[in-house]
C-alpha cells in the first residue's frame, strides 16, 4: 500500500516538473500584441523550361518577412494567435541558350517574388525558456518576371528583345520554428517556412514553383 502510495506520488511529481519549470521561467508568454521580422535565405525551386540548353539556376537568394499580429493563452504552455503582414521572398535568376539549325538565343530571366500574409500561429512555451512555433495561412504572391532575349539568326547581326510580365497566385503558406525567449517580450526563432506559386511567364508556362524561405526571427511581444 505504502508502495503503491509512493510510486503515485513520485509520478505525479515527475509529471509536475516541467509546469513548475514553466512557472520559474522568466519568459512566460502571455496574451498580448506582437511583431516578428525574419530574415534568412530563400530556395528557389522552379521547372525551368527543358528545352534550353546550357540552362543555369541561381536559386537561392535572400528573402524577409514583417509580420504583426495578436496571441492568446489557450491552456497553459499553449498559444494561439492570429497573423498579417508582407514577405519578399528575393530575385531568383536563371539562364539558358535556345539553339537551332540557324538560330541562337541567349535569355536571361529574373523573377521577382513577394506578397501578403494572412493566417493563424500558435506558441509552445517549453522549459529553460526554449519555444516550438507552427504557423499556417493562405499567401497572396506575386511574380514579377524580367527576360532578356540576345540573338537571332546566325548569319546576322544579334538584336535584343526585353519582355516583362507578372502573375499573382493564392497558396496555402506553413512554416515551423525552435527558438529561445530572452524574456516576456523578446525572442529569437530559428525558422522554416515554405510557399508555393504558379511561375507563368514566357518561359515557365503554367509551372508551380516552391520557396522555402529559412532564418532567425525576432520576435517582440506587447502585454
Amino acid at each position: 500500500m505504502h508502495k503503491s502510495i509512493s510510486t503515485t506520488a513520485l509520478a505525479v511529481a515527475l509529471l509536475a516538473l516541467p509546469a513548475v519549470a514553466l512557472a520559474d521561467s522568466a519568459s512566460v508568454t502571455q496574451t498580448g500584441a506582437f511583431v516578428s521580422i525574419t530574415g534568412g535565405t530563400s530556395h528557389f525551386d522552379i521547372d525551368r523550361d527543358p528545352a534550353a540548353t546550357r540552362s543555369k539556376d541561381d536559386g537561392d537568394t535572400t528573402g524577409f518577412t514583417v509580420l504583426g499580429g495578436y496571441r492568446w493563452v489557450v491552456a497553459r504552455p499553449f498559444l494561439f494567435g492570429v497573423e498579417g503582414g508582407y514577405v519578399n521572398l528575393g530575385n531568383p535568376g536563371w539562364r539558358g541558350q535556345y539553339v537551332g539549325p540557324s538560330v541562337q538565343y541567349d535569355v536571361r530571366q529574373k523573377t521577382k517574388v513577394d506578397g501578403l500574409l494572412i493566417g493563424v500561429n500558435g506558441k509552445w512555451d517549453l522549459p529553460y525558456d526554449l519555444t516550438v512555433t507552427a504557423r499556417v495561412g493562405v499567401a497572396h504572391l506575386r511574380a514579377r518576371n524580367d527576360i532578356t532575349e540576345v540573338g537571332g539568326f546566325l548569319v546576322s547581326p544579334p538584336s535584343t528583345l526585353t519582355m516583362h510580365d507578372q502573375t499573382h497566385t493564392n497558396r496555402v503558406y506553413a512554416g515551423v520554428g525552435f527558438g529561445y525567449d530572452f524574456d516576456e517580450n523578446l525572442g529569437l526563432t530559428l525558422s522554416y517556412d515554405r510557399y508555393s506559386f504558379k511561375a507563368e511567364s514566357a518561359l515557365d508556362p503554367g509551372r508551380t514553383a516552391n520557396v522555402g524561405l529559412l532564418g532567425l526571427t525576432l520576435e517582440y511581444r506587447f502585454w
